[in-house]
């Protein structure tokens, strides 16, 4: 094997500088390099089109790319890793250009718990839209240790740039009671998501064929779909009023609760009737589709060895996603 970087025999003295990593010698005019250069092949650079086509489905899965090239799944879930990695690098602060520059936002915030080596993790899914427009921005996730609190949300809405977070005046959530307390320190307008009271309700009234009061089932359900969702005010009071009877003597606490918590918060599930002009969604069900894009990614990749490695599949696909559709109850036409 030849010998490289051989410096010259004659005396130092004579070494000058020949650019900023080689010097040379003043008398046989050679040179060198100041530093051992690595042999072999440069490293490939990872590509970012890699992890884009996992994302998109062009790539199934990491066993097909490893058959169709011949190679091993080790090798290929390092070139994965490596795209990832510059990926996210690369777009990190794109989501700030589909933030509309003026105008106040609207905020529908939701949130799910996953476990990575036995930690349980909250992931705060965060979602911005013009208080008029259909699309609203899906910024990257946040991941908070433990379960779903105040602590979690602050620290999920601190992530978000002061000049973002002041123009936000209205919201839309599930009625969690962290998320709730958020909302109401920032004096918000909230709106109380409508599937996830009905859902309560059919928690313990049964519609189904199956259900042994079928028509008393049918009137409560009624009657709340009434309250929530009737213009006139005299036949809300009405429909509270019957509520208010049934949940007297009902003999279920569930049901008696979930019916006082309607009555004590109907003007939040009324919100987006009481000021139109922010064509205000009724429910969360944008953020609950966002969630379900995460869980399909959750599922494609397996699992998570860490939680930095997580984050950054968070990351990737809510910069891969960009925006998703966020339509009023009461859209202008």
């Amino acid at each position: 094997m030849n010998t490289q970087h051989a410096n010259c025999t004659h005396p130092k003295r004579l070494v000058r500088r020949f650019g900023e990593r080689r010097r040379q010698c003043g008398d046989c005019k050679s040179t060198w390099r100041i530093r051992r250069k690595k042999r072999g092949r440069k490293p490939k650079r990872a590509s970012p089109a890699f992890v884009s086509a996992y994302l998109s489905g062009a790539v199934s899965t990491i066993r097909t790319v490893a058959l169709k090239r011949n190679i091993g799944r080790s090798s290929v879930q390092r070139s994965l890793s490596k795209s990832l990695e510059r990926y996210v690098r690369v777009h990190d602060k794109s989501w700030l250009a589909l933030v509309p520059k003026r105008g106040n936002l609207l905020l529908i915030a939701d949130a799910i718990w996953y476990r990575v080596k036995g930690m349980k993790y909250t992931i705060y899914v965060l979602l911005l839209r013009p208080r008029v427009g259909t699309e609203a921005v899906i910024l990257p996730p946040t991941l908070f240790s433990g379960h779903e609190d105040i602590e979690g949300w602050n620290h999920a809405l601190g992530s978000v740039p002061e000049k973002i977070r002041t123009r936000i005046e209205a919201i839309v959530c599930d009625g969690c009671t962290a998320l709730v307390h958020c909302a109401r320190e920032r004096k918000w307008l909230l709106q109380r998501c409508q599937f996830h009271l009905l859902s309560a309700v059919q928690n313990y009234v049964t519609t189904g064929p199956r259900s042994k009061h079928p028509l008393f089932a049918q009137k409560v359900m009624r009657l709340v779909q009434q309250a929530i969702s009737e213009p006139e005010m005299s036949l809300v009071y009405a429909a509270l009023g019957e509520l208010g009877y049934i949940r007297e003597r009902s003999r279920s606490k569930g049901l008696r609760r979930v019916l006082g918590g309607l009555s004590m918060y109907i003007n939040e599930y009324r919100t987006y009737i009481f000021r139109p002009e922010w064509h205000l969604p009724a429910t969360s069900n944008t953020a609950e589709s966002c969630i379900q894009c995460v869980r399909d990614l959750m599922y494609q990749c397996r699992g998570f060895r860490t939680k930095e490695k997580l984050e950054l599949w968070l990351k990737a696909f809510s910069i891969h996603q960009k925006t998703i559709r966020c339509r009023g109850r009461n859209q202008p036409n």
